[in-house]
């Protein structure tokens, strides 16, 4: 059953697989406490929705389409919670003067940029004394 339930959530959402996830066994009570709530410890991940559409159709007699109907929302509106903590923390973060720092490339193309900037006239130097 749980094949079939994670076949049809990832067909629906694809880019959930390209989520890096923790792959540790959860003992069972911890998806109806949680999900339930909308109260989420940790990133909701595509499992978690799937174990707790099982929930809903075990526990709750809910029929297949109907708990993944609810299982997905309750996931949509976390998700939305999430980005909107995001956002906010990000915001919060610049106007008390935190700077975005460079990625890795960009640091990288600046130093060799600036070697090179360094290293420009004895560069020059050397290939006019090879030329003359």
């Amino acid at each position: 059953m749980l094949d079939a339930l994670r076949k049809d959530f990832y067909r629906d959402h694809p880019y959930e697989l390209l989520r890096p996830q923790i792959l540790i066994e959860q003992d069972g009570g911890f998806v109806e406490k949680i999900l339930g709530n909308l109260k989420f410890p940790c990133r909701v991940t595509g499992e978690n929705v799937i174990k707790y559409q099982e929930y809903l159709i075990k526990k709750k007699g809910m029929s297949k389409n109907d708990a993944y109907i609810q299982a997905c929302n309750e996931f949509y509106k976390i998700r939305a919670r999430e980005e909107v903590a995001e956002r906010v923390a990000e915001e919060q973060a610049l106007l008390f003067g935190a700077r975005g720092g460079q990625s890795q490339t960009e640091r990288s193309l600046w130093l060799e940029h600036k070697n090179l900037q360094k290293s420009e006239p004895q560069i020059i130097t050397q290939v006019l004394r090879l030329v003359s």
